[in-house]
């Protein structure tokens, strides 16, 4: 069974489109199931939509320098997703330890 993951952007999604095209080989042991980037116009969103992942957007400027709370929010996202395993394909923003510990 292929693990599912989701890959973090917050632009374009170059690195994302490899991790995509790799995963479409079918001996990958995973399977991107979804794609979360911190902002809303993101160009990587169209093409995570264009190669048929799933997409959601959680925007990070509301959350100010609460770190937490956003982290909160994608936590809730991944759960909901059954997500096993995160990626960052240029996702730029800094997560708290314990957000890092929980993803170990």
């Amino acid at each position: 069974m292929k693990r599912r993951v989701a890959i973090l952007i917050s632009g374009r999604g170059s690195n994302m489109v490899a991790l995509i095209k790799a995963a479409s080989a079918r001996d990958f042991p995973a399977e991107i199931s979804l794609v979360i980037s911190n902002k809303a116009d993101a160009p990587g969103l169209e093409r995570a939509r264009a190669s048929g992942v799933n997409t959601l957007v959680i925007e990070s400027k509301p959350f100010g320098k609460d770190r937490a709370g956003f982290e909160a929010v994608l936590q809730a996202a991944l759960d909901q997703h059954g997500i096993e395993l995160i990626c960052l394909g240029g996702f730029m923003r800094l997560f708290t330890a314990e957000f890092t510990k929980a993803w170990y």
